[in-house]
């Protein structure tokens, strides 16, 4: 139960100002507060998926500046026996998640302008008593930071929990003109059931609803092939295989502009290199792609550039130094216009059809001091306004792996690239905790595979072929991977292809390629699919795939143990429904069974409700 009693029990808001205190006003969609020299006003929007946005404005009412030391909007309820849920997120290493009790208090925050940069902004509250929890976004545009803590009122002899999200208080000083509207980071909340995965298909719907989904493409990209060593001719060898395998879009990685992307002139400037890479071929490579059916893409740190750069030396008051390196000043509407003019032009002039953001190395300093907050809105417009003149094209969104993978950028780019690890069982660990807090299908997921013919004679005298991944983000170690796992594990959201596609068995491609062409075909069930978590523990994970009316439900299972032959899980079916599976076969009861084949198997099974 929200206590919404007195202004301070929903806002955490200090500055050279008397704090809120006092009676709130209830009103018809919120509630409003207001003091001598300010308003603040609280919009809350219900959606059909039982998600609500909450949306805080700070409003100077006064004839004097009023500058804000913290922006925070508060939910208070009354002491109970709490557990909270919070997220770390480190490079390789996304969305490592834990429960603990609440019994001071749990803060977190991101590490650097990035959202999910040592940890995500989500955070969720449960009643063991009541059986019921709460989760949390934060939507807050810059650096951010989210707390649940107990307080005891003295006045009272009463405890309290509350949960405070917004921008981070960290150099935090925002002057608000008189008359001038600040708007706290909205965040979004709704309740729970399953301590398993706070009830995602919630969260999944009301991103389907609000932002749907272009398409699930399928993306090869070059980094895991050969990082930033570009050749021409090797190129079209993975060009052939990937229009094979019925790629969509054929991604360069970085190096297209040259090496040393950190500190070479091309980098900020974004003109293809001809000395090096693909020695001015680029444009004859794209030719040759699209002649193959593929889209070509490009990959861009668009936030920095170098200092020997040409576009930095002819622009130098649009951008400002650290770290040795020069960073795009966003806050200034004259540098989202200079980098909008740039990437266009790119576009145009070299046909890209799809774009990796990427954002490696960060600024630490804020500026204008208000936590980044300027810093975003300006990005926020310029990858709106790129948008809008590129309407077909693909954004993709990456910081050193999965560091902005947020809600807070679902809205704005079609897919993710969830992190740099490409053990495709790590992947899978990513993408199911990440599903908690973001839309499943607009999470990628990528295939860093290859293999041989012939391995050696196992304990059985046969000499089958050997099958294996990337076992972290530089090839440096290997683990072997099962077919089925592989074929499982690839579905859920866009499937990306980083890696030598020609040292691929031939039996793996195959089944692999007819994968693509089932996934593809059932793109628009992915697209609009939700997921739930219906086992996760240390002998198996089993994932719950539907759309909204479950009408066609999905189950993929993952065995992690030697000796569970099967796994036995309850689906979330639709009340006094009939359901058959892929067979024919009528479902006898809720229970449902997967096979699984020890350590690494996957098995799935599909059911399909019956209309009466």
């Amino acid at each position: 139960m929200l206590l919404t009693e007195n202004a301070c029990q929903l806002y955490a808001i200090t500055g050279d100002f008397a704090p809120p205190i006092g009676d709130l006003v209830k009103e018809e969609n919120g509630y409003s507060y207001t003091q001598e020299e300010y308003r603040i006003e609280t919009v809350l929007h219900p959606h059909p998926s039982g998600v609500l946005r909450r949306e805080d404005t700070f409003i100077n009412t006064g004839s004097r500046p009023l500058t804000l030391y913290a922006a925070l909007s508060r939910f208070t309820y009354p002491g109970a026996e709490l557990s909270v849920y919070t997220q770390r997120t480190e490079w390789t290493e996304e969305s490592v998640g834990a429960w603990q009790p609440l019994h001071t208090a749990v803060c977190a925050q991101n590490d650097d302008l990035r959202a999910n940069c040592g940890a995500a902004p989500f955070l969720a509250l449960f009643n063991e008593q009541m059986g019921e929890g709460i989760a949390y976004h934060t939507l807050a545009d810059g650096l951010w930071q989210i707390k649940a803590a107990r307080r005891f009122t003295v006045d009272t002899h009463t405890a309290e929990a509350i949960v405070e999200l917004g921008f981070s208080e960290r150099a935090f000083r925002y002057t608000v003109a008189p008359g001038e509207r600040f708007a706290l980071a909205p965040v979004l909340f709704y309740s729970f059931k399953s301590k398993l995965d706070m009830d995602a298909y919630k969260l999944h719907r009301y991103c389907n609803d609000l932002y749907p989904q272009r398409e699930m493409p399928v993306l090869y990209n070059t980094w895991m092939y050969r990082f930033g060593k570009l050749d021409f001719d090797e190129l079209t060898v993975q060009l052939d295989k990937a229009k094979a395998l019925g790629a969509d879009y054929f991604v360069l990685d970085a190096g297209w502009f040259g090496r040393g992307w950190n500190t070479h002139p091309g980098f900020g400037t974004w003109l293809e290199e001809t000395d090096t890479a693909l020695s001015g071929r680029m444009t004859e490579l794209f030719a040759l792609l699209r002649q193959a059916g593929l889209k070509p893409g490009v990959w861009f740190e668009i936030e920095g550039a170098s200092v020997c750069s040409e576009v930095y030396k002819k622009n130098p008051s649009l951008y400002f130094l650290e770290k040795g390196r020069a960073f795009v000043n966003f806050a200034s509407p004259l540098a989202v216009e200079h980098i909008l003019s740039l990437v266009s032009e790119r576009i145009e002039r070299y046909g890209i059809e799809c774009i990796k953001f990427d954002y490696n190395v960060v600024p630490d300093v804020d500026p204008q001091s208000a936590s980044f907050r300027d810093y975003f809105l300006g990005y926020r417009r310029f990858i709106r306004a790129l948008r809008q003149k590129q309407p077909a094209l693909h954004i993709e969104c990456c910081a050193g792996g999965g560091l902005r993978m947020a809600m807070v950028n679902v809205g704005d780019f079609d897919s993710f690239w969830m992190s740099d690890n490409h053990s495709l069982r790590a992947q899978l660990d990513i993408y199911k905790n990440t599903l908690i807090r973001m839309p499943s299908r607009a999470l990628e997921h990528w295939i860093t595979v290859e293999g041989t013919e012939r391995f050696r004679e196992n304990f059985n005298g046969e000499n089958a072929p050997l099958l294996y991944s990337c076992a972290n983000a530089t090839w440096s170690a290997i683990e072997h991977i099962r077919e089925d796992f592989l074929l499982a594990a690839m579905l859920g959201g866009p499937v990306g292809l980083s890696c030598d596609l020609s040292a691929i068995p031939e039996g793996t491609f195959a089944k692999l390629k007819a994968a693509l062409a089932d996934y593809r075909r059932e793109s628009a069930f992915w697209r609009t699919s939700e997921c739930r978590i219906l086992a996760d523990g240390e002998q198996a994970l089993v994932l719950q795939f539907s759309d909204a009316a479950l009408s066609t439900v999905r189950l993929l299972a993952f065995g992690k143990c030697k000796h569970q032959r099967t796994v036995s899980v309850l689906p979330v079916l639709k009340e006094g429904v009939s359901y058959r599976d892929e067979s024919g076969a009528l479902l006898s009861s809720r229970e449902v069974i997967l096979p699984l084949d020890g350590e690494g198997s996957a098995s799935r099974k599909t059911l399909f409700a019956l209309t009466k």
